[in-house]
Formats: structure tokens, C-alpha cells, sequence
């Protein structure tokens, strides 16, 4: 950046729209193996379990979802079965399992029907080759 740029803003967490915060945040921080960080009347952000990770957050709005996600996230694990069993336990399920050549890629939902998707490439994740999908 050069002097007097201004500074360009960077993602900090993704916001979850929530009727009831509670049960999305047991799903989540047991999923993510993480605790919450801060929370309020209307918003809870949950502990980032990545120090370079963006943070997840839940804000309490009066309506329930209604529809597809305009916004998603993607996720990244070893094993994305093993991912999917614990989603299921937790009460969240499987939407499509998905793949385009070699790149494979899971479709989810949590609990309250929020989609959000799980591969084991990393590499097409940071080449912009993400799902394309969820």
C-alpha cells in the first residue's frame, strides 16, 4: 500500500441470521470445536479456531430464513465424511455431494437450514476454484 492510501477493508466474520441464536451456536462451536467469544442481547461471534480465520458470528432477527443463501461458507477438512457425520449428529444435514474432476466438495446445512459447503482441496480454494455451489 502505498503512503496515504487509504486502507482497504478486510473480511472479519460472517454474520448468520438467526430467529434463535442458542441452538445455531451449540451446532456451530461443536462443530468447530471452538467456544463463544463475545456475546450480547442480539449477537453472539464465536472464538475464531484459525488465528488468520474469519470469524462466524449470529445476529437474532425476527424472521425465519426463507430460501437459498445468497452467501456461503466454505470450509476446509481432512476428512469431509467424517465432517459430514458429525454435521448429522449435531443435528444439521447433507444437501448434495458434489465433485468436478478430481475436486469434491460437500453441500450442508446447519440445524436452521443454513447452507454451507466442506472440501479436502485446499489448493482450489486459494486458486478462486471454489465450489461454485451451495
Amino acid at each position: 500500500m502505498e503512503r496515504g492510501e487509504p486502507p482497504h477493508p478486510v473480511p472479519g466474520a460472517v454474520m448468520i441470521d438467526t430467529v434463535d441464536p442458542a441452538p445455531l451456536v451449540a451446532f456451530w462451536t461443536a462443530l468447530l470445536g471452538t467456544e463463544v467469544a463475545y456475546e450480547t442481547d442480539d449477537f453472539v461471534w464465536l472464538r475464531r479456531n484459525a488465528p488468520d480465520g474469519i470469524g462466524l458470528a449470529f445476529q437474532r432477527v425476527p424472521e425465519a430464513k426463507g430460501g437459498k443463501n445468497r452467501v456461503h461458507v466454505d470450509f476446509v477438512a481432512p476428512d469431509i465424511d467424517e465432517v459430514r457425520a458429525r454435521v448429522e449428529e449435531l443435528g444439521g444435514s447433507l444437501l448434495f455431494d458434489r465433485n468436478s474432476g478430481d475436486f469434491r466438495w460437500l453441500v450442508l446445512a446447519d440445524p436452521e437450514g443454513n447452507e454451507f459447503c466442506v472440501s479436502a482441496n485446499e489448493e482450489n480454494e486459494d486458486e478462486g476454484q471454489g465450489d461454485g455451489t451451495a
